[in-house]
């Protein structure tokens, strides 16, 4: 729910929760202040970057330890003293929320996190709460460090905390709540989608080259996810979205996974002992390649990479060389689920005057993807690839902070609506036939609130549903319960019934009774938003007057 942008803060803090790195950026909330992305120091490597392995450290008591490089590091060493055995490690687990949405849907709360060594669980709230946490307090200890004058705290800073677009309303909800679990305010955090960010700092820095009325699709090319957006430029560098986002579960990690594999099939028989004797080399080992991949990503020839003499049993390091064709083979998946996608794009109506194709992400700063992008769209498109792509997500997350009215429109991804009865006719089910109130009623009726396609305004678009209820004396004790309205979601544009296959029970949307009680009689209705990333609800009376917020519990 997008409360933190209706309420003045005096800071915007943007965390990015990477597959692979994450990492923050501060800025002072109004227009125009600059924006300051975090360092983190790589200790054992003697440098910094402005992001950090998603991987955290819990001890044996299950209290948190470390985070990011930090955490690589203490694991390692705890490892190479043989002491790790108790302890909780998670790596690369920010996509289980996709991978394992099954076991999220039916689990819920009880949901569990393999460690990285797979022998140990650990409940997945206090996973990704740990890691929000920590980002938060160092957030937070930047702020004051360098403000020293006012009072700094989570009450006085708007939070933006990314989420890929392409995830369902219960992973966006998982994620919400961890937040929150963390110590971050629910009226000040905001849940903002990856490709948006990106596309809200391309336009906001490239303003001459996208003017008002521009059309384009954004690639944005992550670790974990690939997310397209297609938008169009509006007046004032605001931007409105054309179709629902489109993405798949693949990235950066598909090439880090091919090399790593590569490079220890030539040492098959070394890398399981090189791996348990030295487990710090080995993590240096690793970082090896992420470092080699990116400076290979600006150049040419083959990929060479020089392995310790540890794994590779000789007096000195050695090199391995993979072949350019051979890497590009590695790009070629993911290279394929992008056309696939942008072509789907190009048979929309709507889309056919998209002009410019945006490239952007971690993952784009390798040449070769840049290259392949380019030879093969520059002929339909004008192909733009900003400087500092993988800052664009946390750099554009700051902008909206500050912005409220950035974005104006987005498309209904899914139909939301709630359970009804009919009048029963010839149309509907035989087994839908319900008797009541002595009418002959058709139950589970799908009555559509938002369609599928339907553009909705930012803020300002709403549906209402009425609220009916009586209290009579064989009722009284529910009068201090909330009042529930079940919430469906229907990937066909006009589903009939709310169980039909392509129907979803979401989340129950809960109206407590103002004042504590509700009246015998209740009629008044709830004002439903789906234009943000969350759903809104606000429960009106029968005379106009707000009378609270409602609450959404997921369900499924």
């Amino acid at each position: 729910m997008a409360f933190a942008l209706s309420e003045k803060s005096n800071y915007v803090v943007a965390i990015d929760f990477g597959t692979t790195y994450s990492g923050f950026a501060i800025a002072k909330n109004y227009p125009g202040a600059q924006i300051e992305c975090n360092r983190w120091p790589i200790i054992s490597e003697g440098r910094d970057w402005h992001k950090t392995p998603t991987c955290i450290l819990f001890n044996e008591k299950l209290e948190f330890d470390s985070f990011g490089y930090k955490s690589e590091d203490k694991y390692a060493d705890l490892q190479s003293r043989d002491e790790h055995e108790n302890w909780y490690f998670f790596k690369c687990f920010k996509m289980k929320l996709k991978k394992e949405e099954e076991k999220l849907l039916k689990e819920r709360n009880q949901w569990e996190l393999n460690d990285h060594t797979d022998t140990k669980k650990v409940n997945a709230i206090i996973v990704f709460k740990g890691a929000i946490e920590y980002m938060k307090n160092q957030a937070l200890s930047s702020i004051r460090e360098n403000d020293r004058e006012s009072d700094i705290n989570e009450s006085t800073i708007s939070w933006m905390l990314t989420v890929p677009a392409i995830w369902s309303d219960v992973a966006k909800n998982f994620m919400r709540k961890a937040a929150e679990e963390a110590g971050i305010p629910r009226k000040k955090l905001t849940l903002v989608y990856e490709p948006e960010m990106a596309a809200v700092w391309f336009v906001n820095e490239n303003k001459m080259e996208v003017p008002t009325g521009t059309k384009f699709i954004l690639v944005d090319l992550g670790g974990g996810t690939i997310d397209i957006t297609v938008q169009e430029v509006l007046q004032n560098n605001k931007i409105r979205q054309l179709i629902p986002a489109m993405g798949v579960a693949c990235g950066g990690t598909t090439l880090d996974e091919c090399l790593t594999h590569t490079i220890e099939k030539k040492f098959a028989n070394n890398i399981d002992m090189f791996r348990k004797n030295e487990p710090k080399k080995y993590v240096k080992h690793q970082r090896k390649i992420e470092f080699m991949k990116r400076s290979y990503g600006k150049s040419e020839g083959n990929f060479i990479l020089h392995v310790s003499k540890k794994l590779s049993r000789s007096e000195t390091d050695q090199p391995v060389t993979i072949s350019e064709e051979e890497y590009k083979s590695f790009l070629a998946p993911v290279l394929e689920q992008i056309d696939n996608i942008i072509a789907e794009i190009e048979k929309i109506k709507i889309c056919k005057q998209v002009s410019h194709l945006v490239i952007i992400g971690g993952f784009s700063v390798d040449a070769r993807v840049k290259g392949y992008l380019l030879e093969k769209y520059q002929s339909k498109y004008t192909i733009i690839t900003p400087g500092n792509p993988d800052l664009a997500v946390l750099n554009g997350a700051v902008l909206f902070g500050q912005h409220e009215s950035l974005i104006t429109e987005r498309v209904c991804k899914c139909t939301y609506g709630f359970a009804v009865f009919k009048k029963f006719d010839e149309t509907h089910k035989i087994e839908k036939k319900h008797q009541r109130g002595g009418v002959t009623m058709a139950k589970d009726c799908f009555k559509v609130v938002f369609q599928k396609g339907e553009r909705v305004t930012v803020d300002k678009s709403y549906k209402e549903i009425p609220v009916f209820d009586e209290f009579g004396t064989d009722r009284v004790v529910k009068r201090k319960e909330p009042i529930v309205i079940y919430i469906f979601s229907s990937e066909e544009e006009n589903p009939q019934y709310t169980d039909d296959p392509y129907c979803k029970k979401l989340c129950e949307m809960k109206m407590y009774p103002p004042g504590g009680e509700w009246p015998s009689k209740v009629k008044g209705k709830v004002r439903f938003k789906v234009a943000g990333t969350e759903f809104e609800g606000e429960l009106y009376d029968n005379q106009n007057n707000k009378q609270d917020e409602c609450v959404f519990d997921y369900l499924i």
